[in-house]
C-alpha cells in the first residue's frame, strides 16, 4: 500500500516548467568577422585597383608596362588560360570582397514562434565601403571586357 501512495504522490508531483529564453525563440547568426573580412577584401581589391591605375596611367603617358609585365609573368600559357587567369583576377577577385563583406555586415534572425527570417545589416562603413569599391571595380572591369568583345578587339 506505501508503494501505491507513492506512486500517485509521484504522478501528481508538479513538475516545474523550464521558460524560454529569448535566444531560444530567435537564433541571430553573423557569418564572418567584419574587421577580417574588411583586411580581406582590401587585399582582394587591391590588385585589380592597381591594374586599373597603371591602366589610366599607360593610357596617358602612353607607355606599355602593363602589357609586357603580363606577358612576361604568363608567357608560357596558352592565351585562353591567360584571359581566364586575368578574368579571375581582375573580376573573381572583386566579387569576392563584394560576397564576404556582405556577410559580414549581414545578420540572419530567425525567430521559430512567429517562423520569421529577418535580414539585418550593420552600418560599417569600412566594409561597406569596400564592398561599393569591389563592385565598381568588378563592374568596370566587366563593362570593359563586354565592350570590348563587342568591339572585336
Amino acid at each position: 500500500m506505501m508503494n501505491s501512495e507513492m506512486e500517485e504522490f509521484m504522478e501528481n508531483l508538479h513538475k516545474p516548467q523550464m521558460e524560454e529564453t529569448p535566444y531560444e525563440k530567435a537564433f541571430k547568426l553573423a557569418l564572418l568577422n567584419s574587421r577580417k573580412s574588411s583586411v580581406i577584401g582590401i587585399l582582394l581589391i587591391g590588385f585589380p585597383a592597381i591594374v586599373l591605375f597603371v591602366a589610366i596611367g599607360q593610357a596617358i603617358f602612353n607607355f606599355n608596362i602593363l602589357d609586357k609585365a603580363f606577358n612576361n609573368i604568363t608567357s608560357h600559357l596558352s592565351l585562353t588560360l591567360r584571359a581566364i587567369i586575368f578574368f579571375i583576377l581582375t573580376v573573381g577577385f572583386p566579387i569576392i570582397a563584394v560576397a564576404l563583406n556582405m556577410l559580414s555586415i549581414t545578420f540572419f534572425n530567425y525567430n521559430r514562434q512567429q517562423k520569421e527570417f529577418n535580414l539585418t545589416f550593420k552600418i560599417r562603413w569600412w566594409n561597406i565601403l569596400i564592398t561599393l569599391a569591389g563592385g565598381i571595380l568588378a563592374a568596370f572591369f566587366l563593362l570593359h571586357l563586354i565592350a570590348d568583345s563587342l568591339a572585336g578587339k
